[in-house]
């Protein structure tokens, strides 16, 4: 029973698909004070990694998206979205642990940045 077992778990372990991070912001639109929106995150990895940044609307519809791929440890970029007023928070998408990318959405008013949410 024990070999059996054994091997069934096995078996599953090994035929698990990998997961990667996924990170969401709360919504809050930028249009009601002529604003806009932009996604930023930072790798906090060792390694580099892809990372696929989406603009949703309230419906958690994607409206942008944009992927930055081998993103290098300790980057940073932001990806904005200036002609979409639909888009009211950020998904940031990525292989390995949430704890390992730094991300938030920004809302600025011409260049000033009004108020930054985290994304968890």
């Amino acid at each position: 029973m024990t070999r059996t077992l054994t091997l069934v778990l096995a078996s599953v372990f090994l035929s698990a698909p990998a997961f990667g991070g996924v990170l969401y912001t709360a919504p809050a639109s930028a249009a009601f004070t002529g604003g806009h929106l932009s996604c930023g995150f930072r790798n906090l990895s060792t390694t580099p990694r892809d990372v696929t940044v989406e603009h949703l609307d309230f419906a958690g519809n994607v409206v942008a998206a944009h992927t930055f791929e081998d993103v290098e440890p300790d980057t940073s970029y932001a990806f904005g979205n200036w002609d979409n007023e639909q888009s009211v928070s950020c998904r940031f998408v990525f292989a390995g642990s949430t704890k390992r990318l730094q991300a938030a959405a920004e809302y600025l008013d011409d260049g000033v940045y009004e108020i930054v949410i985290p994304a968890e």
